[in-house]
């Protein structure tokens, strides 16, 4: 897992000492994946309460797509279809990266041996 701590407070923590923090799930080589982060997952399975301060540097709203809600965020309404193709793509593109490293490498070490 990858944390990124808010960066608009001194230590990133609120007024009451709790870290504020976005976590992120990690790719097969410890890479960051961007979507979908875990407090995503959290609310989305019902496990925690999305509560939107304007403190921070964090915009809850940009974890979802589809479709729109009172006050113009959006959400999913779907969950756990949104987070299986949030976490395919993000599987995909990552894999695809070291396939591509890997079939470089392969390529060198063969015209090194020519």
């Amino acid at each position: 897992m990858y944390l990124d701590i808010d960066d608009q407070s001194s230590d990133g923590r609120d007024t009451y000492g709790r870290l504020i923090a976005v976590v992120y799930l990690t790719g097969f080589y410890g890479q960051p994946l961007s979507s979908p982060n875990f407090n995503r997952l959290l609310v989305d399975s019902g496990h925690a309460e999305l509560n939107n301060f304007t403190n921070n540097e964090f915009v809850p709203s940009n974890w979802w797509s589809g479709e729109s809600f009172g006050d113009g965020k959006t959400i999913n309404t779907e969950p756990l279809e949104g987070f299986v193709q949030d976490l395919l793509g993000q599987l995909k593109q990552s894999a695809g990266q070291e396939a591509d490293k890997a079939a470089k490498n392969a390529w060198d070490q063969l015209k090194s041996r020519l």
